[in-house]
């Protein structure tokens, strides 16, 4: 996926336009995929991803962690 694609990706997950995905917006996208996931399976993929440590994902983090995947 190029950088846009990623971006697009990000725009639609961030639900409300903040510039970062918290575990509430993740969630959803978890279940949007069909997947189950837990509150606290989502905060450790967050804390995983989260290189700056503020608790969310942003832009360049979703980026990293989708280059990852």
């Amino acid at each position: 996926m190029d950088a846009q694609s990623l971006e697009e990706v990000f725009s639609h997950i961030d639900v409300d336009n903040s510039g970062f995905l918290d575990a509430e917006e993740l969630i959803k996208l978890m279940q949007d995929a069909d997947l189950d996931v837990s509150l606290d399976e989502v905060k450790a993929m967050i804390k995983m991803a989260d290189t700056n440590g503020d608790g969310v994902i942003d832009l360049k983090e979703f980026k990293q962690l989708m280059g990852n995947l």
